[in-house]
């Protein structure tokens, strides 16, 4: 009797017959209590990209990164509870659980190191996995990455709490405005797919980059910010938010880190967030995007990748027609 549930464990851990972890394709493997789910596309070394955790999958990364398959056998992972992986029985989705997962994830891949990239809370992502296991980590780039206090026990981040109110103000003028602040604020009780297009046009610099960001989603994705797309659907709780402990860990970061930040970015303000990481972690390099906000790859691709190339070319990373 003993005997059935490790053969349970093991069909639900393999990968298809014949099909190696690093593949090209979909796969599934089961990590830390639920089946997650990965797509591997690129060459190189091994680069994991996991996806936000609130919502979208990782198709809204492989168009906008694909660039990097050129250095990296990219792994696009959709994280717990989102996409096509499983919601863990303990529906936890506590800060650290995310790094450990993405542990978990590297090890079944067999891989000593790896590389990161994050965008968004999936930016803080890659950076608390660097405060705790930096000797597995080749490198990592953070893309708008947010970075800020709990509310509690710590007290509130008035700090980031007012940058990220004078950003939503200077979006006043347009027609978004009152429904988008009132939803960041809490004043405002709508449905989901409601409220991600109302407050979507906040994220941009432009807006007409709106139609841009659309047309560059494969339409798999399961996150979009389409009507109806939305409507009803539930997304898990989710926290983003650092504590003490992680500001201490940034401290002894030494793999090397880029930190990309669009210079209007209304809800991962460069100031408050990207600064802050970047003046704890002494390896890292910053780079600010003129007339960006939260999709710099969208709003700015040639400033976007130029900062990326420069930080290659910095770290002797090469792509791999050079090799």
């Amino acid at each position: 009797m003993k005997i059935f549930p490790a053969l349970l464990f093991l069909f639900y851990s393999m990968q298809a017959p014949g099909q190696s972890a690093l593949d090209t394709g979909t796969h599934y493997v089961r990590i830390n209590g639920f089946k997650a789910n990965y797509y591997v596309r690129g060459k190189g070394p091994v680069c994991i990209c996991p996806t936000p955790g609130w919502g979208p999958d990782y198709w809204v990364y492989t168009s906008g990164f694909k660039p990097l398959e050129a250095y990296f056998t990219m792994v696009y992972f959709d994280t717990r509870g989102t996409g096509l992986s499983e919601a863990p029985e303990d529906s936890n989705y506590y800060r650290y659980y995310f790094a450990r997962d993405l542990d978990a994830l590297r090890r079944r891949l067999d891989q000593e190191k790896v590389w990161l990239i994050g965008h968004s809370a999936a930016g803080t992502q890659v950076i608390r996995y660097a405060c705790l296991y930096n000797k597995h980590l080749n490198g990592v780039i953070a893309v708008a990455p947010y970075w800020g206090n709990e509310t509690t026990p710590d007290p509130p981040d008035t700090v980031y709490i007012n940058a990220f109110l004078n950003n939503l103000d200077k979006r006043k003028k347009y027609p978004f405005y009152d429904l988008g602040r009132g939803i960041f604020t809490g004043s405002a009780k709508v449905d989901f797919g409601t409220s991600l297009r109302a407050v979507f046009p906040f994220y941009f610099h432009d807006t007409s980059n709106i139609a841009v960001y659309r047309a560059s989603i494969p339409p798999q994705s399961s996150v979009d910010d389409r009507p109806g797309k939305h409507d009803g659907k539930v997304i898990p709780p989710y926290s983003a938010y650092n504590s003490n402990a992680d500001y201490q860990n940034a401290r002894k970061v030494s793999v090397p880190v880029l930190l990309i930040a669009g210079d209007d970015d209304c809800v991962s303000d460069p100031v408050v967030c990207a600064s802050r990481i970047h003046a704890l972690i002494k390896s890292s390099d910053l780079c600010v995007i003129k007339n960006a906000g939260h999709f710099a790859w969208i709003e700015q691709p040639e400033a976007f990748w130029k900062g990326i190339k420069d930080f290659f070319e910095r770290n002797q990373v090469r792509p791999n027609s050079d090799k």
